[in-house]
């Protein structure tokens, strides 16, 4: 049996593999995709996604092995309902900051975690790997196209222009 602070530890990574804000753009804000770089940003997401959860299924295995339930799933922070319904690409730099915070307290978590040294390998390069889908989404992000900005429309109705 681990110590408790190593099980508290994994768990708390294991509640922010749970709960990605990349994961809630991608399943569940209803991000819109209406050109080629919305396209690639929400496959990014997609794909980030995907690799979240092999991290998931991974870190709750060894909490599985020491006796704890996992119940797989979490609960969204109401402050994520704001970045419902907008452009994937838009998104970006809310994904790029929020998941470069999560990664960091995810790597901050496996630093205590030196008794127990196949969870500490197997949450460091999830979160390298993962560090490499940062550094795509950077990219993305640069490379992203500024959008001209829109001509003033006229509003309402005018005489002068009749």
């Amino acid at each position: 049996m681990k110590a408790p602070e190593t099980l508290e530890r994994l768990q708390a990574a294991y509640a922010l593999a749970c709960t990605p804000f990349v994961r809630y753009v991608a399943e569940t804000s209803g991000a819109e995709r209406r050109d080629e770089v919305d396209e690639k940003a929400a496959a990014l997401y997609q794909e980030w996604c995907s690799l979240g959860r092999e991290h998931q299924r991974a870190l709750a295995s060894l909490l599985d092995g020491e006796g704890i339930f996992v119940s797989g799933t979490g609960i969204w922070p109401l402050e994520f309902a704001q970045f419902n319904y907008l452009s994937a690409a838009y998104l970006l730099r809310r994904v790029i900051e929020r998941m470069g915070r999560t990664l960091d307290e995810m790597e901050r978590l496996a630093l205590g975690l030196d008794d127990w040294p196949e969870a500490r390998d197997l949450l460091r390069k999830a979160v390298e790997r993962e560090r490499g889908l940062l550094e795509r989404a950077k990219n993305l992000d640069v490379a992203r196209p500024e959008k001209p900005p829109r001509q003033p429309q006229p509003k309402g109705a005018s005489a002068a222009r009749w």
